[in-house]
Parts: C-alpha cells; structure tokens; sequence
C-alpha cells in the first residue's frame, strides 16, 4: 500500500474524512440545524464557505455533519451484509448440491434488481428511520461478499489443509470458520 502513491493520497483522504466526521462540532463552523431567514441563499464567501441553503443554514457545517450519517450507514450496513455474505459464501461453496443451488438462486433473483431499487422498496415495505436503512442496505449488501466467499471456498475447499482437517476428524463448521474463513 505505501508503494502506490495514489492509493495513500486516498487513504489519507479519507481518514481526514473520518476525523472531521467524528469531530463535528470542532469543524463546523455554525450549527447546521440553525436557521437564519436574513443569510438565506447567500452565495459562497469568507463567512459561508458553500454559501447557505433557502433557511438561511450553512451548507459546509451540514456537509461536516451530513459525512457523520454517510460514514455510520457505510460502517453499520458492512457490518450486517459482510456476516451474513460470510456465512451464506461458506454453506454454498463448502457443501455445494441444493444449499449452493438455492443460495445461488437467491443471490442471482436480488442482484437483477439495481441496489437502490431494491433499497426503497424495503424501506417502502419496512418505513423510513436510520435503523430501517441499515436493515434496507444490510439486506441487499451482502449479496457481493457471498459471491466471493463462495467462489473462494470451491477454490480451497478441496486443498490439503482441508483434507487434514477432514482426516484429523474437525467438524465442518470449523474446517469453514477455522480454516477456510
């Protein structure tokens, strides 16, 4: 990573992203929820950097504070769609037959519809809140990770490690969480 200097001008991008995120209220420079009927529309300056929006709030404090939301779905739907891609990855590609079949299936049905689609018919379905996003956006963000998990563990599941594991009398679930995951 240090040898590709694209990749650590990114990096470094984006942990700055993170830090001001965490740190909102040290960066911004107004309250981003304060209305002020007088500065409504203003154009960008020295006082608003992004100028104001038709209430008169600072449109840079709101992009501060808007980045903490962004960043929390990001992290909090990986953390419902990478689990579950896991363990669907491992039961398709380990004991392949019905199991891979069906969970191909399903991985194929949800990823023909385009994410963002499928995303507001949950939230349609389920209503609108924070939570009900990470629950919309967890429930089609796993789809990818399956697929990879899945062809990873055809590709080792027949290696001599796992045949050892096999041989040694290790149950499945950890020659998959043990050996392979």
């Amino acid at each position: 990573l240090k040898k590709n200097k694209l990749a650590m001008v990114c990096l470094f991008v984006i942990i700055i992203i993170t830090i001001v995120a965490i740190f909102a209220p040290v960066f911004a420079p107004y309250d981003p929820f304060e209305t002020d009927p007088f500065n409504r529309l203003q154009k960008p300056s020295a006082e608003h950097w992004c100028g104001t929006d038709d209430l008169g709030r600072d449109v840079f404090s709101r992009i501060i504070y808007g980045a903490r939301v962004s960043l929390l779905v990001g992290v909090v739907t990986e953390g419902i769609a990478v689990p579950i891609g896991i363990i669907l990855g491992c039961i398709a590609g380990y004991y392949g037959g019905w199991a891979d079949m069906i969970i191909s299936r399903i991985i194929e049905v949800l990823g023909s519809f385009p994410f963002i689609i499928f995303a507001l018919c949950v939230m349609f379905i389920i209503g609108p809140g924070i939570l009900n996003i990470f629950i919309a956006l967890g429930c089609i963000g796993w789809l990818g990770h399956a697929r990879q998990i899945r062809a990873a563990v055809i590709q080792l599941k027949n290696s001599e490690f796992v045949e050892a594991a096999k041989a040694s009398g290790a149950s499945d679930f950890d020659i998959i969480f043990k050996h392979l995951v």
